[in-house]
This record gives C-alpha cells, structure tokens and sequence, in this order.
C-alpha cells in the first residue's frame, strides 16, 4: 500500500491549469503592412476570430509538459512503502516490549506496522522477528513461512518491564548479515548505539503524561505484626500538574484513600498509617495494594489547569500508562532474627542495631546468626550472609576489587532509588570525608557510586550473598542523618528477609533473595496469568529471573504439592510477593525519555530514505521526458 509522506504538495497540481490556458489563449494581434491581400491567406484563420480563446487541439508538447508536471507533483508528495524488502535479502526486526509500548494507541499501531512489513516481502525475501523484553527471544526465524510471522506478530507484545534493546539488536544481527539489516520498530525517537534503522511506533504530536508509582515499601511500627506504615512514591512526567487519588487496600478491602497532586516533572511521596493490618495475622501472609486514579480532565478540571504553553486540552493526557499505576507488597509478620558482630561498632551504628527491634545480637563461638555484621576486619569462612562495612583495603582482593588510596571531598553522584536497600532514601546531602578509590567487584552489582569509585556494593562470596559499605560511616555525617537507621535496617532485611519473605520486586531485572521457606531445591515459579517455569535455590538463595508481568507471583514447593495441581487449594505451600514496573525513566512516555542512547541524525535520514523509495524513479522518469519535450519543440521550430 503506498503512502504520501507530504500529501500537501499534491495542491501544486493546480499548476496544469495554467500550463492549458496558456495553449488556449489566442497569440495577441499585430499590425503588418503587406504588399498584397493574398499574402494574409496563412494567417487567415485566426484574423476572422472574434474571440480571445482557440479550440484546445492534440498537442505533443502539452502532453509531455503535463505528464513532467504530473511527475514532479507526484515526487514532492513523497510517495513510499512502509518498508519494501529488496529481492533475496534477509531483515531481522526487533520489536520493543517494554511497558511504554502499552500507552494510548501504540499497540494497535504495532500490529499495523508489523503486519505491513510482512505484506511488503518480495520474493525471495526472509525475515526475522526478535521481541525485545528484558531478555531477547526469536518469535520467528529466518526461515519462517507467512503464518509463522502472523503468528509471531500476535505474539509480540509489550509486558509490563523495561526492554534490553541492546540485546536484541546484539541478537537480531547475529541473525543476518549485521546490524545494517536490522530495524528496530520502538515507540523512542532514539535506537541502540550499534546503529540500526528504526521504525518509529507513535504520533509525534502526542502529548503523552503519565503518573507512575516508583516505590512501595512496607514496614511494621513495632513487633506485634498489626501496626504498619506505607511508603509511596509518584512521579510525574509532563509538564503539568497532575492531580489525581491515592487509595490503600489490604486483601481487597479499601483502607484508606487521599487526593494528592504530584508536580509537573518531579515526585511526591507519602506515608499511609496503617493500624491493625490485619487481625489474627500471625502466620498469614496480607496483600498491601496502593492504586493510583488520576482526575479525569473534564471541563471543570480544565478551567481549574493551569495548562503548559503551546498545549491542546483536547489532546492531554494526563496518565496514558495503566501499567504503573498499581503496585502489590505481599508482607508477612516479621520473625525475630539474629545478627553477629565482628569487629567494633561505634555508638551509632550500636545505636541504628538496637532501633530495630525484631533483630537481636547473638554471641558465642556457637552462634548460629541470620547475618554477619562484619565492621572493619575481614569476614569469617562459611554459608552466613554478611554486611561489610570500612573493609580494610588487604582484604578487598578477596572479592576482586582492591583500593589505591583515599579521596577527600567526594560527593554521592548516584544511587538506585528502586534497590531495596536504598528505597527512600535520599543521598543528595550526604557529606562524605575520606572515602576509598575502589574497582568494581566482577559480578558485583554497584547500588551507589562517588566520585571516587562504588560506595555500596552487592554480591556473592561464593553461595553466599555480601552487601559491602565501601568507607567508614564515621568519616561521613551519615550517623547524624535521619536516614542512617533506615540503611541498617535495609541492609539487614535484604540480606536475611523475614522468613524468607520477597514482599516485592521490579519487573525487567534478574533478582537474588535468601529462600528460606523452600525446604527442597527445586520449585514451580506461577506468573499472575497463570504461566508456570521451574526454578532452583542453591545454597539457600532464591535466584528469581526478570519478570515481565505485574501483579502477585506464587512461588511453590514441588516436593509439597503434586506437579500438575497448581490452584488455590496450594495457598498454604506457596509463598507469594508482588512484581511492579517501579521505573521512573519506562514511566516517561515523551518522544526520547527512557534509558536508551538517542540516535545520530544521519540513521534517521538514511531510514527516511529507505521507506520513501519512490520520489527518485519519479524525478528520474520526469528528466528524460523533460528532454524529449524540449527535442520536440526544437524540431518543430526547425
């Protein structure tokens, strides 16, 4: 099917209507003095018209003139395949799952496009589609017949998760000749920094916002297990305020609600009190759920909007992603738990410990604690999980990394805000003293970097899982800081959860958490919808992949239940916890937001050109007329 790229120049066809007057318009009459009548027998025709206008007659050179015309019109109007496949040549596709994708009218507008590419093969042709979720996957292979790559296309879908673009480009080209062969169909104005075409999925004149919950956190207020309080995090990504309600349930019921309205382009926290989460909760595990409802923009809200320059109400959205706005926190009541320390812990840090009142200290060459709380001395051999804090500089090959020297006056530069160790906690402020010049761990995951290196750190000492406080907590401000008792709390709640309890996680990243609860080592991993996949501990550590879907994930012992009963009557074997997209930057659904490197200028121009296709055949056809017309007028001059 072709398509007009600028339709508007099709009005510079008006053209031909001059072009033909000028054919029947008559030669204006001049005066001629002759010698003798029969001389003005050759123009004897036209001296006995009496009107202005000749009698359109069959010409040559209006035929040519008007076809040129046509041509050119044709040629400015930019008429162009979605994207024709030449002769023979294989393509691979990757196609963008991440949650953006889901937004206003952009999977309707993927199947269209992906069904396009399709028709648009040519005989000979192959093509490949790749989804590119958190992990790639092949939907179709090069050597797919038409009904497979339907059926691929249906398949295609965006989940509630970031995408690694990057993979699947790495994997499309691997599939054909290089990453010239590659398209990316995406809903961003930017590609993968390898380089391949893109096929943009979207209005550019959409004006897209949206409100996202990025954190839920859970804590209990005190050791009865009733009393909790409830962290919430938004963001808006626009340019003007959203308004909208913030509603708390727990198992279904509705606990409380409040009216909120989040900044254009900032966040907002609050804190719900919950009291009394849940009578008789010994043992049972609650679901704390928080929904965010924006205000519908009918016209009374928009007399009351202060609405940006240059925007249209009609077309505002002001929350076009359903899937960020619900996050589930499944919590159990919290089970005392021991921790060891090794070393010398200063006031403050002594002081954050005893706050914390479900965890006690154990001693004794026979303790058998939860976590080792290893200050400034190296940690002990075995399976127990340890938190490291000022390591000394000899012991950090042990973990790879090693320290050259210590660097004065750094400053916090980044932290994961959606880890659960730093969720909440706001590390702008922190003044940092003498700080150690660190390398990366391999396989270490960093949480918080300064401009001296990694200042926190997670990874695995063999089967067992370390968090590492890169510099010496007294050399900073940190003690003097609210936030200080909140980071030991975290630290030791992510290294030993309360009977083995996840409560939530992100969608689109792999994660490792002590399972406890699964006696054996294999277990059955259920998806909200339904799906099923085996997974193993080792160790003691749950190791979980990236999960695409939001909502409550089910996790059960296969040596508990039968292998083909997975329902509702398996509720007291499993243990559940809530998966949310909690990605501020997959939340912007302006054209670039999201964490993808922009393209250069000359990739979008060469896609341009490949799609258009047509204007240069056209132009080419209306030169070679053009020289036929003008060797025909010279021969009739002649």
């Amino acid at each position: 099917m072709l398509t007009l790229l600028q339709p508007a120049f099709l009005w510079l066809g008006l053209l031909a209507i001059p072009l033909v007057a000028l054919y029947i318009l008559k030669a204006r009459r001049e005066r001629r003095d002759v010698a003798a009548v029969w001389l003005w027998e050759e123009a004897h025709r036209d001296l006995e018209a009496r009107v202005p206008f000749r009698r359109l007659r069959r010409d040559v050179l209006l035929l040519l003139q008007l076809l040129i015309l046509i041509l050119l019109v044709a040629a400015a109007a930019g008429p162009y395949r979605r994207f024709q496949i030449g002769l023979g040549s294989d393509i691979a596709v990757v196609v963008d799952a991440s949650a953006s994708m889901l937004a206003g009218e952009r999977p309707v507008q993927l199947e269209t496009a992906l069904n396009e590419l399709v028709d648009g093969m040519g005989i000979g042709d192959r093509m490949a589609i790749v989804r590119a979720g958190p992990l790639p996957e092949v939907l179709a292979p090069l050597d797919a017949g038409r009904d497979e790559m339907l059926a691929a296309v249906a398949r295609a879908r965006a989940g509630t998760a970031p995408a690694s673009l990057g993979d699947a480009v790495d994997l499309a080209a691997s599939l054909v000749d290089g990453v010239e062969s590659v398209v990316v169909v995406t809903d961003r104005s930017s590609t993968p920094p390898a380089g391949p075409r893109v096929l943009r999925i979207g209005n550019a004149d959409e004006n897209l916002e949206n409100t996202a919950i990025v954190a839920l956190g859970v804590r209990a207020a005190d050791t009865s297990g009733l009393d909790y309080q409830v962290f919430v995090r938004l963001v808006h990504a626009g340019d003007n305020d959203a308004s909208g309600t913030l509603r708390l349930r727990v198992d279904g019921q509705l606990r409380d609600a409040v009216e909120l309205t989040v900044p254009a382009n900032d966040e907002l926290g609050h804190t719900f009190q919950l009291n009394t989460l849940k009578e008789n909760s010994a043992t049972a595990e609650t679901l704390v759920e928080v929904e965010w409802e924006a205000v519908a923009l009918t016209a009374d809200v928009l007399a009351s909007t202060a609405l940006a320059p240059n925007v249209l109400p009609n077309a505002l959205t002001l929350d076009a992603l359903a899937a960020d706005n619900r996050a589930v926190h499944v919590v159990r009541p919290p089970t005392p738990r021991r921790y060891r320390v090794l070393g010398r812990a200063d006031r403050f840090l002594a002081r954050a410990l005893a706050a914390n009142e479900e965890w006690s200290i154990t001693t004794g060459s026979g303790a058998n604690p939860d976590v080792d709380l290893v200050v400034g001395t190296t940690p002990p051999e075995g399976n127990t999980p340890f938190l490291w804090i000022n390591p000394p500089a000899d012991a950090l090959p042990r973990l790879g990394s090693a320290s050259d020297a210590l660097v004065n006056g750094s400053a916090v530069l980044w932290w994961d805000r959606t880890h659960p160790v730093l969720r909440f906690l706001d590390l702008r402020a922190v003044r940092l003293g003498r700080v150690p010049r660190l390398v990366r761990p391999q396989g270490a995951r960093v949480l918080a970097t300064s401009s001296a290196g990694p200042l926190i750190f997670e990874g695995f000492d063999g089967q067992r899982r370390y968090l590492v406080w890169a510099f010496d907590p007294m050399e900073t401000d940190l003690p003097l800081r609210v936030i200080f008792p909140l980071l030991v709390r975290h630290s030791l709640e992510h290294l030993a959860p309360s009977d083995g309890s996840i409560g939530l996680v992100a969608t689109g990243a792999a994660t490792s958490l002590a399972g406890q609860r699964l006696a054996g080592d294999k277990a059955r991993l259920v998806s909200p919808s339904g799906v099923q996949r085996r997974i193993t501990t080792s160790g003691g550590v749950l190791r979980l992949p990236p999960l695409e879907e939001a909502g409550v994930w089910r996790l059960i012992n296969e040596e508990q239940v039968d292998r083909e009963q997975v329902n509702e009557e398996t509720a007291n074997n499993d243990l559940r916890f809530g998966a949310a997209l909690l990605d501020p930057q997959e939340s912007d659904l302006r054209a670039g937001g999201g964490a993808v490197a922009r393209a250069s200028q000359n990739q979008e121009a060469e896609l341009r050109e490949t799609l258009r296709g047509l204007w240069r055949p056209l132009t080419l056809v209306a030169l070679v007329l053009l020289l036929l017309e003008a060797a025909a007028f010279h021969r009739r001059r002649l």
